[in-house]
């Protein structure tokens, strides 16, 4: 399992709230997406299991990413997938 969090500029937060909850925008994974969930942030589950949730933290400007795969590479992968579409400085 892999938690991690991207910061952004105040600025940003309603952008990135557009495209990620509103267009429902998502990069292109390397792997095929089963369904997603888009209550309370956005659950991505995949096909091999493995699944990502993005939200917004409550307290600080940062985005929250958590997921889990098979290896801890596979998760990090998953959020470095979400950190570089979303140009989020990973």
């Amino acid at each position: 399992m892999e938690e991690a969090a991207y910061g952004y500029t105040p600025e940003r937060r309603e952008e990135l709230a557009k495209r990620i909850f509103d267009e429902h925008e998502l990069p292109a994974f390397d792997r095929e997406i089963d369904r997603i969930s888009w209550e309370d942030g956005c659950k991505i589950y995949f096909a091999d299991d493995s699944w990502l949730t993005i939200r917004f933290s409550g307290t600080e400007p940062v985005i929250r990413v958590f997921s889990e795969a098979e290896s801890a590479e596979d998760a990090q992968a998953l959020s470095r997938t979400i950190a570089d579409h979303y140009d989020l400085g990973a």
